[in-house]
């Protein structure tokens, strides 16, 4: 299980992958990865935030970045 703060940047992360207009840049593997952990409700593990990672990446790198250096920023205080 997730802590909070890396299940709500997971959460977020989601969101982007989710809202993209870029879902086509997504590989396969990790959009049926995805699926399956959405699945057996396992999305909320540490396997299923390395996927939605890799995932807002390919599909929003800029975008992704952004919220990882926010969520890096909070961390610090």
């Amino acid at each position: 299980m997730l802590s909070r703060g890396k299940r709500a940047l997971l959460e977020e992360l989601l969101e982007i992958v989710l809202a993209s207009v870029n879902p086509s840049l997504v590989r396969d593997e990790v959009g049926w990865e995805l699926a399956h952990l959405i699945r057996e409700r396992k999305l909320h593990t540490e396997r299923g935030y390395r996927t939605v990672l890799k995932a807002a990446m390919s599909c929003e790198p800029e975008k992704t970045k952004k919220i990882l250096r926010r969520y890096r920023r909070v961390g610090r205080r």
